[in-house]
């Protein structure tokens, strides 16, 4: 659903002076030379667009077009001064207005329209390369799952829900708020269909990686909105052209998501299958990093001291 709305100016008893017809006969005059061949270019009796622009011309008080005479074609019309400044303010008026139905639009229906939306975090991971457990690893004064749950935007969402395996990480999304789905833990695969149980009313669902903890909130709305246009589509957030986690698939794509096995991810399972792919820029390429190991933490820990420093 989208608003719709026409511009049109009235004179003071409520006749019609000047709207979208005449400025796209106007437009027309312009480019072709000829009110007869804009006219026909409408699909309209050239009797009538004479009428149209005359009884404007009428009412404002002032010439639209002028007869042009001789040439190679015989002569034809052009556009006065008068019709140039009036399509000119016509415009900025018509985008003016535009703009605020738009957010008009946006702000009394967007909670209304909104396409159920639900979003899983993947924390069940086996942090094997990190030697501990990743999520729960100071950064910067809060544990990496912490700054995670902390930029998603809750409003956004009908529901979250965490995939964990470890008690600790559970009691974590607790008191963060977050639902947790605890299970004993295995592939990626497997906490993918975790995740999915709890979605099955949704209209799409947003993946997130528990240890990407540098992702902005703001980012993350770009994508709810982006799938809010676009409920068929997947939406990644990108940076610089390339494209990573999180994702969000549309619940057209669940069955293929239930069907995966191993370590594949939700990417692997709609490449290749008709699912349009739209990325949303993100603000910073550190958003897009994850902290698979030591080296991480401490590349996320220095990236945070230097915005502090800033």
């Amino acid at each position: 659903m989208k608003p719709e709305f026409r511009v049109r100016l009235l004179s003071e008893d409520g006749e019609k002076i000047f709207g979208e017809g005449p400025y796209r006969l106007l437009r027309g005059v312009e480019r072709l030379g000829s009110l007869r061949a804009a006219a026909m270019e409408q699909g309209m009796a050239y009797s009538k667009a004479s009428r149209v622009i005359g009884r404007a011309e009428e009412l404002l008080g002032a010439p639209l077009t002028e007869k042009r005479i001789g040439g190679s074609n015989g002569g034809g019309s052009a556009l006065t001064p008068a019709a140039r400044e009036l399509m000119a303010r016509y415009e900025a008026f018509r985008d003016d207005c535009a703009a605020a139905v738009e957010a008009s639009f946006a702000e009394r229906f967007a909670d209304f329209l909104r396409p159920m939306l639900g979003c899983v975090v993947l924390a069940a991971g086996r942090s094997r390369r990190f030697g501990g457990t990743k999520l729960l690893a100071d950064l910067d004064g809060a544990p990496v799952l912490a700054r995670t749950l902390n930029a998603l935007p809750r409003d956004c969402f009908c529901r979250v829900v965490a995939v964990t395996s470890d008690p600790e990480v559970t009691a974590l999304c607790r008191v963060k708020g977050v639902s947790a789905r605890e299970y004993p833990g295995g592939l990626l695969s497997d906490s993918i269909r975790e995740g999915l149980a709890e979605m099955e009313d949704t209209a799409g669902c947003m993946f997130v990686n528990g240890d990407q903890p540098l992702l902005r909130s703001e980012s993350l709305r770009r994508m709810a909105a982006a799938f809010a246009a676009s409920p068929a589509c997947v939406i990644r957030l990108a940076h610089g052209g390339v494209a990573a986690s999180p994702a969000i698939l549309p619940a057209s794509a669940y069955p293929v998501l239930r069907a995966l096995e191993g370590e594949a991810g939700g990417m692997a399972a709609v490449r290749g299958g008709g699912w349009e792919i739209r990325a949303v820029e993100a603000e910073g390429a550190a958003e897009l990093w994850d902290v698979d190991d030591p080296a991480a933490l401490d590349r996320a820990r220095k990236y945070l001291q230097g915005k502090t420093k800033d």
